[in-house]
């Protein structure tokens, strides 16, 4: 499979395939890594069955084939798009920080459906940021398509025929649609929050399809430091769990990966423990104030790591450590993303969201806490028994039924 000579990130040298390219990113020592060798032969074992399929059936066959797959995953959008509300509706949220001091910066929405489109526009979001939380043009198309299919039919499979009804707008060098040479290595900080305004913009419309608000952020944890038994250096990089927002009718979902990031799986503990010579001294749902409502959020986490080796480093890349996940119908707002660290003479630093490098030695404790998602009704309204097995299974104390709940039992 050929394609058109392009130059490889403007220097010049000729790539004639796709494949080409690909090996051209890993001979370059930043790009040596296992994600980058596996996606080469899936697209090597994907040419060889496509041009099996091209010298069995044809080329006029196989592009009918196309064309018809790609027609019924859009009349299968069809059916449920046609029960969407009809009408504008609009949302902001705000992305705290860059991770370099600046911020917030405001991401606005505006979402207009008609019979034949679905049109998110999110001119007058705030420009493009000095730090890495920009996000890119692909990411801004992702992030609307996830809310999008949410809301049609996500139990087809997915393919471009589902998307043809949406139409993204969005001026570039914002921080929605960053223009070269912007940073963008977290992009999916803006990715997530433009998702969420989608989400919150057509929420209170949609009550049987989107719940209240979740806890928003990857929450990249990377811990660095030195085996204390073997010697050798380790790289911890993990994603945090916390909660998502309330619905209608049901509770929100405890320690789930946030809406960008549904590919991720939890490191067992005892794997961590081994790997990377530090210990985990708990992993449970906490009982912060936050998400109450006549149906609650789903509950954040709690995860502490005892520094074990000499010195270590830890970085974070949180969202959401000023700004709550929202609720609906006076439901309460979740609460927020943030870590410490609680040194081994029991004082402990500031709440800090995004931090890079930050030294640590032996004995420290870093704790890792992840927000509850947002409520949905009136607290007072929530179910007695709800409340009491909310106790019993420690996601509130009985002061916090007492006061938020006006529980007497």
């Amino acid at each position: 499979m050929q394609f058109p000579a392009i130059k490889l990130f403007d220097r010049g040298e000729p790539i004639q395939s796709l494949f080409d390219l690909i090996e051209a990113n890993v001979r370059m020592p930043q790009m040596t890594i296992g994600d980058i060798w596996a996606g080469t032969a899936a697209l090597q074992v994907g040419e060889r069955r496509f041009i099996s399929l091209l010298e069995k059936y044809g080329k006029s066959v196989i592009l009918e084939a196309i064309d018809r797959l790609l027609d019924h995953g859009e009349a299968m959008v069809a059916a449920r798009f046609k029960d969407l509300p009809r009408g504008t509706f609009e949302a902001e949220d705000w992305i705290d920080e860059d991770g370099l001091g600046n911020g917030p910066f405001r991401v606005v929405v505006k979402v207009t459906i008609t019979d034949d489109e679905f049109i998110a526009d999110y001119t007058g979001s705030d420009l493009q940021a000095p730090g890495p939380v920009n996000n890119t043009t692909c990411g801004l198309v992702s992030a609307v398509r996830q809310v999008f299919f949410s809301i049609t039919n996500p139990g087809v499979v997915a393919t471009e025929g589902c998307f043809r009804r949406i139409r993204i707008i969005c001026p570039d060098g914002t921080i929605c649609k960053a223009r070269r040479p912007a940073p963008v290595s977290s992009y999916y900080e803006a990715m997530i929050t433009a998702t969420d305004i989608v989400w919150k913009a057509l929420a209170p419309h949609l009550p049987d399809r989107l719940p209240a608000g979740q806890f928003g952020s990857i929450c990249s944890t990377v811990l660095a430091g030195r085996h204390p038994d073997t010697g050798e250096d380790y790289l911890l990089v993990e994603p945090l769990v916390g909660g998502w927002g309330a619905g209608h009718d049901k509770d929100g979902e405890n320690g789930q990966f946030c809406v960008g990031n549904g590919e991720t799986s939890n490191i067992p503990i005892e794997i961590q423990e081994a790997r990377y010579g530090l210990m985990a001294e708990q992993y449970t749902f906490h009982n912060e104030d936050g998400g109450a409502g006549q149906f609650r959020g789903g509950k954040g986490v709690i995860l502490d790591y005892r520094i074990l080796s000499k010195t270590a480093h830890l970085s974070t890349m949180f969202a959401r450590g000023k700004t709550p996940p929202w609720a609906i119908d006076r439901g309460q707002t979740g609460s927020l993303n943030y870590a410490y660290v609680i040194h081994p003479d029991g004082s402990r630093t500031e709440p800090f969201s995004k931090t890079g490098r930050l030294l640590l030695k032996e004995g420290d404790v870093v704790r890792l806490i992840t927000g509850t998602g947002g409520g949905w009704g009136d607290p007072a309204d929530r179910n007695p028994d709800k409340i009491c097995a909310d106790i019993l299974d420690g996601y509130i104390t009985k002061d916090q039924a007492r006061q938020i709940y006006k529980y007497t039992g």
